[in-house]
């Protein structure tokens, strides 16, 4: 669990400088920017409790059974892509379906941003271990 705490602030601090970059970006160059600030509030929490759940996984598996690690990797990615899917799907069919781009262009960049945090943890995270 102190890996996963040690690790995930920065993921925080990144999302935390992302959200305001994202909203100036569409309320500056935007039509309809505006409605996209409740979303880049919730996607960036939504991608965060995952991260973080995953991190916690990673980790218990790697200290109690780490012969599953490599199933837990591509799993992971395919529950975040399911993840993604869903949140997209929620958007456009029940919430609002207008801005879908910039809903779908929020989505991708939280969703790789994700992708790509976890990604680099779990490669450093191997190579400290052997």
């Amino acid at each position: 669990m102190k890996a996963t705490l040690k690790s995930i602030w920065k993921l925080g601090l990144l999302y935390a400088l992302l959200a305001p970059s994202m909203c100036y970006l569409e309320l500056r160059y935007a039509e309809g920017g505006s409605a996209m600030i409740a979303p880049i509030i919730v996607l960036p929490i939504i991608f965060f409790i995952a991260t973080m759940v995953s991190l916690s996984v990673y980790h218990y598996l790697l200290a109690h059974k780490p012969q599953y690690i490599t199933l837990f990797h591509m799993s992971n990615n395919i529950v975040r892509l399911l993840l993604g899917l869903i949140v997209a799907l929620i958007y456009m069919f029940v919430l609002e379906q207008d801005h879908m781009i910039l809903f779908t262009l929020n989505l991708l960049v939280y969703y790789f941003t994700a992708l790509c945090f976890t990604s680099v943890h779990f490669i450093l995270t191997e190579r400290k271990k052997h």
